[in-house]
């Protein structure tokens, strides 16, 4: 019988017999024949047969060991203490606690919801009601309610507060805890299967909440659902509140309303009105009827008493001249063309109207010299005050008053979208968002280089080469040994694992590092601010950590007497399909630790970090300031000239800073570098006149826009000027580009310019401030706005032969300050004062 041939399994590549026997096998005389090289080819033989199964138990330890590293929390986690499984068992027979989420059932992924749980069952006061939900990345983040209403015998438990949910099916668990930490009761809801719990919905829309609006107004009012809010933004949809105390409690269940209208029978108490004036000057938009008030039902009260029945409770800081005269107006075309509808406001005779003067704004519509809409800046925010009630005649039955708050939720009238279809990008960069610009610039590490898709190509393809060709190249044609593949391969692995390793060890970083980028608004005449900060953690290990927010600049006053004004700290993501995005499409997560959030401390515990993984985390907060950090005295002539002084006391200077009033923008560009802007040093007294200053048409500088001459035929003649714009570069990482393009949106053309949408930063838009008169200085300043405090001893676990647990590295921290001037008018404009009428 001829010998057996053996197969290589790698390159079954035949080996051929050897004269020389290497089995054992009977001699002649019948005893076995010893083979002289059976203990070797039997220990390739026995590598052969377990190596497979061996590399395979080492990744699955390697990977599990990964995972319960990553997973396993750094010592008792406080929030998720250990429950037996009596008491998980299963979900109750019947629903012990009804939650409603939104504003009326309205909410969006990635923005700030309130919420309200009600429970019948006696609970002792001690209860402890908290809801869990994931995070984008999956880890679940719990959040303690708070208690609204002590138990009575009757009526519901109420507990209040605010949640953000990562996606429109997002489920939540509620659970009961008691005073001893024991988890009592749970129970898990998801998004669209119970009454109070709507899906979410999309983050192009924009919310319109009324307030006090009867049956037959709400219902026409629904009509506003789907229309655009302009040519360059989302739809607009409604939901209607009974009365002031339907609000939220807290200001940041507020982030989801962009629009307050106020009519019918709302009216304010003094708590109410504060809230609302606290939501407003920090960048609400209000739009407020006037109620009239006869003299028959003012007959016994006070002056100051019938001014609060027809300002609805908000005359202390409506920035308007509210009186308790009654005029007399006959025509209503104003309204009518600015609803830009051809129907009728259905009236007969004359309307008594109660009668105010707004001094500075924009003035929509009026009737001869009594002003009926008029629309002005407050703080951030704006207000609207319309002299008719929208829920009573003539407006009650007017088909086309849905238009009219329209054209009113519309920012500034971009012009001539159509021209500005070619600047678009033609080739897709994965940026559809001018946030998730910015959270790429707060992103990138300096000691942390990616690598990139073509590079992870080229080095899978030279690692199939080295195991495939080049190996058989090696064992057959130089060694001539195939069976030396079964130590040459796992050898090539091993070095590339080696090779991998170190390699990723060097360009991902083994440093954690921390970065954040800060915006800041701030208003000098309101003495108001806000600020926005995104913040990146980079983990060089697996780790839980504590992470606490704090306000460094500028000094603050508390706007409100709640936790409102501190720093909320929370996850961020962009607004994007990929993975890690807000609208990425649900899908099944590896198991991550919970942690939770805990407001009153503007904390994160036991936030979890992956191996070399980044964490975007946000932090907002709103604020009164002590005292002016600017004096300003600008003014206009009407015709688009400005000229004045400006003065800050800020304790450092303003960089690369750019003043824009209008449509024009000022720059104070340095003579022997044109590219450089001068700084804007503290308290000196800077002339928009002085010499040196540069201006430039705004919608023209913001988008590079150049003039060329384009040649006619051979005589000469038919030639012409062509404006051409640059591309908006989605790529781009330079901040105060980013946030220059993000608050001037809206004018500069919007998504037709750039392509993008602005959708997910509160209040990034600042273009109707401009379209209200005021100017805004845009510049960038050397001082932390807000700082990440992360517990040095759960960041990092000491890595091998240090000497002591690693630190965190603090990375680039850039702050961008916005500031909102004051402009007045030099000709007095159209809103002037008041004459007083029945004056003797």
């Amino acid at each position: 019988m001829p010998p057996r041939q053996t197969l290589n399994c790698f390159h079954a590549a035949p080996i051929k017999p050897s004269a020389t026997p290497h089995r054992s096998s009977t001699s002649s005389e019948g005893g076995p024949v010893t083979d002289r090289r059976a203990p070797s080819v039997a220990i390739i033989r026995k590598v052969s047969q377990n190596f497979w199964l061996c590399l395979t138990m080492a990744s699955l330890a390697f990977l599990c060991g990964n995972s319960l590293c990553f997973i396993e929390a750094r010592g008792e986690n406080p929030t998720i203490p250990e429950v037996s499984s009596a008491v998980i068992s299963g979900t109750p027979a019947g629903p012990w606690a009804t939650l409603e989420v939104g504003v009326a059932g309205f909410w969006q992924p990635g923005i700030w919801a309130p919420c309200r749980l009600s429970s019948s069952d006696l609970l002792p006061e001690a209860t402890t009601i908290q809801l869990a939900t994931p995070d984008v990345d999956g880890s679940p983040v719990s959040l303690r309610l708070a208690r609204q209403a002590s138990l009575s015998g009757k009526g519901p438990v109420l507990w209040s507060g605010f949640i953000k949910l990562a996606s429109p099916s997002a489920a939540i668990t509620i659970s009961q805890w008691d005073e001893a930490g024991k988890l009592l009761k749970t129970d898990r809801i998801e998004a669209g299967f119970v009454p109070g719990f709507q899906s979410g919905r999309g983050l192009e829309e924009r919310l319109v909440a009324t307030i006090g609006l009867p049956e037959s107004t709400r219902n026409m009012l629904s009509q506003l659902k789907g229309m655009a809010a302009s040519r360059t933004r989302g739809p607009l949809d409604v939901v209607h509140l009974e009365s002031p105390a339907e609000l939220p409690q807290d200001l940041a269940g507020w982030s989801a309303i962009d629009f307050l209208l106020v009519g019918g029978t709302a009216a304010f108490k003094d708590a109410e009105s504060q809230k609302l004036k606290a939501w407003v000057e920090t960048g609400g938009t209000l739009w407020t009827s006037l109620q009239l008030v006869t003299d028959a039902e003012a007959k016994d009260l006070s002056p100051e008493a019938r001014l609060a029945l027809v300002s609805r409770g908000l005359a202390n800081w409506l920035p308007a001249d509210l009186t308790t005269e009654v005029t007399i107006v006959r025509e209503l075309g104003s309204l009518e063309k600015l609803a830009q509808s051809d129907k009728r406001i259905p009236q007969s005779g004359r309307i008594s109207l109660p009668r105010f003067r707004m001094r500075q704004g924009e003035l929509l519509a009026a009737s001869r010299d009594d002003q009926l809409l008029v629309r002005s800046a407050y703080g951030l925010g704006v207000v609207a005050i319309l002299a008719l009630d929208p829920a009573k005649t003539p407006l009650q039955n007017w088909e086309a008053q849905p238009r009219l708050w329209q054209q009113l939720a519309a920012e500034s009238v971009t012009r001539s979208e159509s021209s500005l279809e070619s600047s678009r990008q033609l080739v897709s960069t994965g940026v559809t968002d001018l946030a998730t610009q910015l959270s790429g610039v707060v992103e990138t590490f300096p000691g942390v280089q990616r690598i990139t898709p073509g590079l992870l190509m080229a080095a899978l393809l030279a690692i199939v080469l080295l195991v495939g060709p080049i190996d058989y190249l090696i064992v057959h044609r130089l060694l001539r040994q195939p069976a030396l593949t079964w130590i040459t391969f796992p050898a090539m692995v091993a070095l590339i694992v080696i090779g991998m390793a170190y390699w990723a060890a060097k360009t991902n970083g083994i440093e954690a590092t921390s970065q954040s980028i800060s915006l800041v608004d701030l208003d000098p005449v309101a003495q108001v601010g806000r600020t926005f900060s995104l913040h990146a953690i980079y983990g060089a290990e697996p780790n839980r950590l504590v992470v606490k927010a704090k306000s460094l600049w500028p000094e603050k006053e508390r706007v409100t007497g709640s936790e409102d004004d501190l720093p909320l700290l929370s996850w961020w993501a962009p607004p994007e399909g990929s993975l890690g995005g807000l609208l990425r499409p649900g899908g099944t997560f590896f198991p991550a630790a919970p942690y939770e959030l805990e407001p009153q401390k503007s904390m994160l515990n036991g936030l979890p970090v992956e191996h070399w993984g980044t964490r975007l985390l946000q932090s907002e907060s709103r604020y009164r300031i002590p005292e002016p950090l600017f004096e300003t005295n600008l003014e206009t002539n009407g015709l688009g000239k400005l000229t004045g002084t400006i003065r800050h006391k800020l304790p450092m200077a303003i960089t690369d800073w750019v003043l824009v009033h209008g449509n024009r923008l000022y720059r104070w560009l340095d003579r022997g570098d044109e590219e450089r802007i001068v700084p804007l040093e503290a308290n000196f007294v800077w002339r928009v006149d002085q010499p040196g200053i540069t201006q430039r048409e705004l919608r023209g500088f913001m988008t590079g826009a150049r003039a060329r001459t384009v040649k006619g035929d051979a005589s000469g003649a038919g030639g012409t000027i062509a404006v051409e714009q640059a591309a908006y570069n989605a790529l781009g990482s330079q901040p105060v580009d980013i946030v220059r393009m993000m608050s001037f949106h809206e004018d500069i053309g919007g998504a037709g310019y750039t392509g993008l949408t602005s959708k997910l930063i509160s209040g990034a838009d600042l273009s109707m401030q401009l379209r209200l008169g005021k100017a805004i200085l845009v510049g960038r300043i050397a001082q932390p706005a807000t700082s990440l405090e992360i517990d040095a001893d759960n960041y990092l676990r000491p890595s091998k032969g240090s000497k002591g647990p690693t630190q965190t590295k603090s990375g680039e921290v850039i702050t961008i300050i916005r500031c909102i001037l004051p402009v007045t008018s030099s000709s007095g404009g159209e809103l002037a004062p008041l004459p007083k009428l029945n004056s003797k």
